[in-house]
């Protein structure tokens, strides 16, 4: 499956991992099994091997509308989006857009370096 999760209990910080070229109805089929139980406030998406050039924009809105009815298990969590060429950057920027723009109650940032994500959850 192009798209997983793992639990960090000691961080509390969950990280998905997308592969390949997923499509939208896996990328949300994952997310809602982590969000039916207690998900974590921190959450990291690494697209680093993934190609997301197939996903529509249409994908994408519905990624953030998706997204957006979840705000009480979402609230003061931040989410970071790992990715390294620079369409999976520019793809990742539209979601975060749209999410700053749609008043989220969380905090989402994109990296291009684990380290400097981690090190992001790390701030207070």
């Amino acid at each position: 499956m192009p798209v997983t999760f793992e639990i960090d209990h000691n961080n509390r910080l969950t990280i998905f991992t997308v592969t390949g070229e997923p499509t939208l109805q896996e990328g949300l089929a994952v997310y809602q099994r982590f969000y039916r139980n207690n998900p974590t406030l921190k959450v990291l998406w690494d697209f680093r091997m993934a190609n997301l050039a197939q996903i529509s924009n249409q994908d994408f809105q519905q990624i953030v509308y998706g997204v957006k009815y979840l705000p009480e298990k979402l609230k003061g969590g931040k989410t970071a989006l790992l990715a390294f060429s620079e369409l999976e950057t520019t793809l990742l920027r539209m979601i975060q857009k749209s999410m700053l723009i749609n008043d989220f109650p969380l905090e989402i940032e994109i990296f291009n370096l684990m380290e400097k994500a981690m090190q992001w959850f790390g701030e207070e």
